[in-house]
Protein backbone atom coordinates (compact mmCIF):
# COMPACT_ATOMS: atom_id res chain seq x y z
CA UNK A 1 0.00 0.00 0.00
CA UNK A 2 1.34 3.21 -1.07
CA UNK A 3 1.77 6.36 1.81
CA UNK A 4 -0.49 9.20 1.38
CA UNK A 5 0.66 12.33 1.53
CA UNK A 6 -0.76 14.65 4.87
CA UNK A 7 -1.02 18.39 3.84
CA UNK A 8 -2.17 20.24 1.12
CA UNK A 9 -1.40 19.16 -2.73
CA UNK A 10 1.52 21.47 -4.10
CA UNK A 11 1.07 24.57 -6.24
CA UNK A 12 4.44 24.26 -7.77
CA UNK A 13 4.44 24.58 -11.44
CA UNK A 14 7.05 26.06 -13.59
CA UNK A 15 5.06 29.13 -14.50
CA UNK A 16 5.33 30.19 -10.84
CA UNK A 17 8.53 29.24 -10.05
CA UNK A 18 9.62 31.48 -12.99
CA UNK A 19 7.62 33.95 -11.23
CA UNK A 20 9.91 34.00 -8.32
CA UNK A 21 13.04 33.44 -9.97
CA UNK A 22 12.28 36.48 -11.79
CA UNK A 23 11.60 38.35 -8.78
CA UNK A 24 14.79 37.15 -7.23
CA UNK A 25 16.40 38.39 -9.96
CA UNK A 26 14.69 41.85 -9.80
CA UNK A 27 16.25 41.89 -6.54
CA UNK A 28 13.20 40.71 -4.31
CA UNK A 29 14.10 38.78 -0.98
CA UNK A 30 12.22 35.40 -0.92
CA UNK A 31 10.31 36.99 2.14
CA UNK A 32 9.00 39.73 -0.23
CA UNK A 33 7.54 37.85 -2.51
CA UNK A 34 6.46 34.83 -0.53
CA UNK A 35 4.25 37.87 1.65
CA UNK A 36 2.44 38.36 -1.74
CA UNK A 37 -0.98 36.87 -1.65
CA UNK A 38 -0.54 34.62 -4.29
CA UNK A 39 2.28 33.40 -3.88
CA UNK A 40 3.64 30.26 -1.59
CA UNK A 41 5.33 29.91 1.80
CA UNK A 42 8.57 30.31 1.56
CA UNK A 43 8.90 27.02 3.43
CA UNK A 44 7.20 25.72 0.41
CA UNK A 45 10.04 27.55 -1.89
CA UNK A 46 12.33 25.89 -0.13
CA UNK A 47 11.04 22.41 -0.35
CA UNK A 48 10.35 23.07 -4.17
CA UNK A 49 14.44 23.84 -4.09
CA UNK A 50 15.64 20.79 -2.40
CA UNK A 51 13.18 18.91 -4.57
CA UNK A 52 13.57 20.08 -7.98
CA UNK A 53 17.08 20.57 -9.58
CA UNK A 54 15.85 22.76 -12.45
CA UNK A 55 13.90 24.82 -9.92
CA UNK A 56 17.01 25.16 -7.78
CA UNK A 57 19.64 25.83 -11.06
CA UNK A 58 17.56 28.70 -12.45
CA UNK A 59 16.56 30.06 -8.82
CA UNK A 60 20.53 30.06 -8.10
CA UNK A 61 20.88 31.80 -11.90
CA UNK A 62 18.41 34.62 -10.59
CA UNK A 63 20.21 34.96 -7.26
CA UNK A 64 23.55 35.39 -10.12
CA UNK A 65 21.70 38.26 -11.88
CA UNK A 66 21.01 39.98 -9.02
CA UNK A 67 24.56 40.06 -7.28
CA UNK A 68 25.47 41.34 -11.06
CA UNK A 69 23.01 43.91 -10.19
CA UNK A 70 24.63 45.34 -7.01
CA UNK A 71 27.84 44.58 -8.13
CA UNK A 72 27.40 46.61 -11.38
CA UNK A 73 25.68 49.98 -8.90
CA UNK A 74 28.89 49.62 -6.89
CA UNK A 75 30.99 50.52 -10.07
CA UNK A 76 27.89 53.19 -10.68
CA UNK A 77 28.77 54.93 -7.03
CA UNK A 78 32.08 55.82 -8.50
CA UNK A 79 30.77 57.51 -11.25
CA UNK A 80 28.10 59.42 -9.20
CA UNK A 81 30.88 60.72 -6.95
CA UNK A 82 33.46 61.72 -9.81
CA UNK A 83 30.14 63.46 -11.20
CA UNK A 84 29.27 65.61 -7.77
CA UNK A 85 26.16 63.41 -7.87
CA UNK A 86 26.81 62.01 -4.33
CA UNK A 87 28.85 62.79 -2.02
CA UNK A 88 31.51 60.32 -0.93
CA UNK A 89 30.71 59.59 2.36
CA UNK A 90 27.60 58.76 1.60
CA UNK A 91 28.99 56.84 -1.15
CA UNK A 92 31.20 55.10 1.15
CA UNK A 93 28.19 54.25 3.54
CA UNK A 94 26.43 53.04 0.35
CA UNK A 95 29.54 51.01 -0.73
CA UNK A 96 30.40 48.98 2.66
CA UNK A 97 26.41 48.14 2.71
CA UNK A 98 26.65 46.38 -1.05
CA UNK A 99 30.31 45.12 -0.50
CA UNK A 100 28.72 43.01 2.81
CA UNK A 101 25.94 41.92 0.73
CA UNK A 102 27.94 40.82 -2.11
CA UNK A 103 30.21 38.97 0.45
CA UNK A 104 27.43 37.23 2.15
CA UNK A 105 26.36 35.52 -1.38
CA UNK A 106 27.55 32.47 -2.58
CA UNK A 107 29.13 32.54 -5.99
CA UNK A 108 31.45 34.77 -8.11
CA UNK A 109 31.87 37.63 -5.71
CA UNK A 110 32.35 35.53 -2.60
CA UNK A 111 35.91 36.24 -2.17
CA UNK A 112 36.06 33.80 1.04
CA UNK A 113 33.80 31.07 -0.67
CA UNK A 114 35.00 28.05 -1.82
CA UNK A 115 34.68 26.77 -4.88
CA UNK A 116 34.08 23.44 -4.49
CA UNK A 117 29.97 22.20 -3.34
CA UNK A 118 30.56 21.41 0.62
CA UNK A 119 28.07 18.29 0.10
CA UNK A 120 29.79 17.05 -2.80
CA UNK A 121 26.60 16.30 -4.68
CA UNK A 122 26.75 17.32 -8.55
CA UNK A 123 23.90 18.87 -10.04
CA UNK A 124 23.21 19.48 -14.02
CA UNK A 125 22.71 22.82 -14.48
CA UNK A 126 21.04 24.63 -17.25
CA UNK A 127 22.31 28.27 -18.01
CA UNK A 128 20.41 30.52 -19.69
CA UNK A 129 21.83 34.38 -20.70
CA UNK A 130 18.74 36.41 -20.13
CA UNK A 131 15.61 35.91 -18.01
CA UNK A 132 13.68 35.96 -21.32
CA UNK A 133 15.30 32.65 -22.51
CA UNK A 134 14.27 30.45 -20.12
CA UNK A 135 11.76 27.97 -21.69
CA UNK A 136 7.98 28.17 -21.29
CA UNK A 137 6.36 25.82 -19.32
CA UNK A 138 4.79 23.22 -20.68
CA UNK A 139 0.67 23.58 -21.01
CA UNK A 140 0.69 20.25 -18.60
CA UNK A 141 2.52 22.32 -15.79
CA UNK A 142 1.11 25.76 -16.33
Amino acid sequence: MSKKRIGRPSIYSVTLAGRICAAIADGQSLRQICEADDMPHRDSVRRWLAENADFYARYAQARGFYADDVFDSIAQLEVDVESGRLEPQRAKVIFDMRRWRLGRMAGRYNDKADAADKSGEVREVKLYEYKSDWPEPPASQA
